[in-house]
């Protein structure tokens, strides 16, 4: 093979080292010398080609290994889900740019040194300088961005852990001042580099936020003495103007609310001013208004009342009263309010006691009664300071007597009303209403007076139902007992004596119970005389007496002296609570009754009789044995009594038609009462009743054949 047509798959000439031959003709390599030595250069030359590019191919693959290498661990450093840079926040974002510089170089230099060739290393230095120029910026702001981020949110959960004292501590108005104040600290640490404008508009907005926040907790806790504080803290404060007076609009909004949300008082001022809406709502202009007299504080009000007294003379004495000081204290008071105040024994001309008694009595005063009620505790006494704040008419003195507000010359020259009027006018921030506000403080009070009117009146209607509810229960267990209506209307009719709204709802079912009660008295009275049974039965049932006489007045019966006694005793048994009407005796009439089965009705009818064993046996066992019986003695004397008492109820009816009626028997025909009336062919019937309505007619002489009655059976008919 020719040298010149070497190529990278076509050995040359080469000897047995792999070199190539030295020996031999020139001639061999193409001839001629001079074209020889020109295709041996040219072969050389494609050889060197071929290795440079060998070596180009390695050099550019291992930069791109290399390129790939510092992505991916770059990628890591930044973006791993646990540890990437990129993914810090907030604090831990500090220095994050740093860090990233730091590791970048080592990992940088790790590769680099692991480069053979030094174009890939200045290939690979290039990229990563290029990479690193975007990371760098990437990282840079992301630190910078989460340093903002965490120092807003340090400042606010600073702001926030403020606000939460100042509110707890909304009454004392030195808390809510320094908590302000850190806050305002906190600020300029860390924005003073945004400048002084900025800082200051960062401060305003915190003033408001903070002190809104105080203002609502005042406000729900109806506390005015401290709304009105945290006003004046909100002035100190420098609130911009237009952001002050919302403020204070707010504040006055709270004041009023607190006024009007108070339910149990608003009722009691609805009642005392005749439940009228409009009436109420001019009272609470005039008495209870917290806008009266403005935003004030204690030391706003004490300037008021030292100015009205001394004119702010510290040692002034009244010649006629004796009365000393700023205050005019008298010294008759002195001894005891200064036990009171914790001063001792330091004189009333010792100014930082005075002032610790005049905060502790005055300031007491203030704090509970209001700025006026305190001038008038201060001028007239508290027993009058209560009186004015509930709206009485007048004044009292040490002796009860009354006398009016406006009287003059009440031991200070002035009258009560005057000396309030006067010492208010010295304050400072007292503010006047205008018309528009007060107008709009009595719609408002009317329209929460109506609100409390409609809800009582909601009120008083669901409570009148439901006692309705009640008493028709009641009446219809009544009626399954086996009360008489009679009854029942007295029941009905003492139950509602003491609520005319829910008498009025019942009077159509009293009178039906009281009609019904008559019908069945003038049915019995027209089918014949009363009995001594039917006598007896009324007084049992709690009939008065005057209808009891006229019963026996009305029969046309002579009754024997035995048995009027027996009437008139049971009488004075009953208003007594005496002999079978006595609890000893009645006691136990349910016992009885559960131990035999009875029904009420029933029992009522046998316990006349038995009662009144019981009632005896009670009495003679005493003076045998000189105790009375026990109770399983006196349960089983009366139970025997009521099964051996005559069941059987013998009733007039007419002259001449005697007949025996159970109440067993009439349970037979599965009735709950009965009636013995004359028909119209002249004859007289058993009418046997289920809920007041006939089920069966019997005619007499069927009903003693039926029942083997011969108009005088006394035996016991049972009543299982």
């Amino acid at each position: 093979m020719r040298l010149e047509s070497y190529n990278e798959q076509v050995k040359p000439n080469t000897g047995p080292s792999g070199g190539l031959q030295g020996s031999g003709s020139i001639e061999a390599y193409g001839g001629q010398i001079a074209s020889g030595l020109q295709a041996f250069q040219k072969g050389v030359n494609d050889l060197y080609n071929v290795q440079l590019k060998k070596i180009d191919t390695e050099m550019k693959l291992q930069q791109m290994n290399a390129e790939t290498d510092y992505n991916n661990r770059i990628a890591d450093l930044m973006y791993n889900d646990k540890t990437g840079l990129a993914y810090t926040t907030l604090q831990d974002a500090a220095n994050s740019a740093e860090r990233f510089r730091q590791e970048e170089a080592k990992i940088r230099e790790d590769i680099s040194s692991k480069l053979q060739f030094k174009r890939s290393q200045q290939g690979f230095l290039q990229h990563a300088d290029q990479s690193w120029l975007q990371n760098n910026t990437k990282m840079e702001s992301h630190e910078r961005e989460q340093g903002d981020k965490y120092r807003d949110v340090s400042v606010a959960n600073f702001i926030t852990s403020s606000a939460k004292v100042a509110q707890l501590g909304y009454t004392k108005m030195d808390i809510v001042k320094s908590q302000l104040d850190n806050v305002y600290k906190k600020i300029d640490e860390m924005y003073g580099y945004e400048g002084e404008e900025a800082v200051r508009a960062r401060k305003d907005k915190v003033t408001e936020e903070l002190l809104q926040g105080v203002l609502h907790v005042a406000g729900t806790e109806k506390n005015n003495q401290a709304i009105d504080g945290i006003i004046d803290v909100a002035k100190d404060a420098g609130m911009m103007p237009e952001k002050y007076k919302k403020f204070e609009e707010a504040a006055k909004e709270f004041k009023v609310n607190a006024v009007l949300e108070d339910e149990v008082h608003l009722r009691d001022v609805l009642a005392k001013n005749n439940n009228d809406a409009k009436k109420a709502a001019l009272y609470m202009l005039e008495k209870e208004n917290p806008l009266r007299t403005g935003n004030m504080s204690l030391d706003s009000f004490l300037n008021a009342v030292q100015g009205q007294e001394s004119g702010g003379n510290p040692t002034a004495v009244n010649n006629k009263s004796g009365a000393y000081g700023l205050f005019q204290i008298m010294p008759e008071n002195w001894p005891e309010w200064s036990k009171q105040a914790g001063v001792g024994d330091k004189p009333i001309t010792d100014q930082d006691a005075y002032m610790k008694v005049v905060r502790h009595v005055l300031g007491g005063y203030f704090n509970k009664y209001g700025a006026e009620g305190a001038l008038v505790a201060w001028f007239a006494g508290e027993q009058n300071a209560i009186r004015w704040v509930n709206g009485e008419p007048d004044a009292i003195d040490g002796n009860g007597n009354h006398y009016s507000w406006d009287k003059e010359d009440n031991g200070g020259g002035t009258s009560i009303r005057n000396y309030v009027k006067s010492t208010l006018s010295r304050i400072t921030n007292s503010h006047t209403m205008t018309d528009g506000e007060k107008a709009d403080f009595l719609a408002k009070a009317e329209q929460r007076f109506t609100q409390i009117q409609a809800k009582i009146k909601r009120e008083h209607e669901e409570a009148v139902r439901k006692k309705v509810k009640e008493l028709r229960l009641m009446a219809h267990e009544m009626e399954k007992n086996g009360n008489s209506p009679g009854e029942i209307a007295n029941a009905l009719e003492s139950q509602t004596n003491d609520s005319p709204d829910v008498k009025v709802a019942l009077i159509s079912t009293i009178e039906g119970y009281s009609n019904e009660q008559k019908r069945r008295d003038a049915a019995a009275l027209s089918a014949g005389p009363a009995n001594e049974a039917m006598i007896m039965e009324a007084i049992d049932r709690g009939e008065s007496s005057e209808y009891v006489m006229n019963l026996m007045k009305n029969s046309g019966l002579s009754f024997s002296n035995t048995f009027y006694n027996k009437v008139y005793s049971s009488l004075e048994d009953r208003s007594k609570g005496t002999g079978r009407f006595s609890a000893a005796v009645g006691q136990y009439k349910s016992v009885v009754q559960d131990r035999l089965g009875y029904s009420k009705k029933d029992m009522n009818a046998l316990w006349i009789g038995a009662s009144e064993e019981g009632a005896a046996y009670r009495t003679q066992y005493y003076s045998e044995h000189r105790d009375y019986p026990s109770d399983s003695e006196m349960v089983s004397f009366l139970v025997e009594a009521v099964r051996k008492k005559e069941y059987t109820y013998v009733r007039n009816w007419a002259p001449d038609v005697h007949v025996n009626i159970s109440r067993t028997q009439v349970r037979a025909y599965n009735g709950d009462d009965h009636e013995l009336v004359k028909g119209d062919d002249g004859g007289y019937y058993v009418n046997i009743l289920k809920d007041g309505e006939i089920i069966r007619s019997i005619d007499v002489d069927t009903w003693k054949r039926e029942h083997d009655d011969g108009g005088e059976s006394n035996s016991y008919e049972g009543d299982e």
